[in-house]
């Protein structure tokens, strides 16, 4: 992802005491300017950090999404809010309710604030969708999905007046051999 002036931010995987989640900023010229490693509370080998998604906040600073190892050896939905300027930690938040939670996707709308979707895995697959407050990290709302079948959010979109769409799958009888799987809307 680039911003207005050229600088370059790259999310990817790193391995420290398992898999970590690092952002590197480079600028126009293609120096490094900054790196920062996320490395999830669970202990390795079992502190498996998978990068997701990157984007700029419309004050240019850094957001990443990654599903974090929490030290309860479960998944969760992690949103870090990086400073543009040096990479300092603005906030860090993580997000789950079931056994294992797995971001899929995030945007940021025009006011900063994030919206972050993915699957919650406990008996069968629920999606979830959060809203964070971009200045502070706060969760402002929540919605987990109660339906009896099995869903996944695999997009997450924005309109631009106060809607938000989340895309994925609904298997109707949660048999996932039958190939019978919907689309969620």
């Amino acid at each position: 992802m680039t911003d207005a002036v050229g600088n370059l931010y790259v999310l990817g995987a790193t391995v420290g005491d398992a898999t970590d989640a690092m952002t590197l900023k480079f600028n126009s010229g293609g120096v490094l300017q900054w790196r920062q490693t996320w490395d999830g509370p669970a202990f390795g080998p079992f502190s498996n950090d998978s990068p997701v998604k990157i984007l700029l906040d419309p004050n240019g600073d850094v957001l990443v999404a990654i599903v974090g190892e929490m030290a309860s050896n479960h998944p969760d939905y992690v949103v870090v809010k990086y400073a543009a300027a040096n990479g300092a930690v603005l906030w860090d938040e993580s997000w789950g309710v079931t056994g294992g939670d797995f971001i899929a996707d995030m945007e940021v709308d025009a006011a900063g604030d994030v919206y972050a979707s993915g699957i919650g895995i406990d008996f069968i697959d629920k999606f979830s969708t959060i809203k964070l407050r971009g200045s502070d990290g706060a969760l402002l709302w929540q919605f987990y999905d109660e339906i009896d079948n099995d869903h996944s959010a695999s997009g997450l979109f924005l309109d631009g007046v106060g809607g938000v769409f989340v895309t994925g799958a609904s298997d109707p009888e949660g048999d996932h051999s039958n190939f019978n799987d919907n689309f969620l809307p």
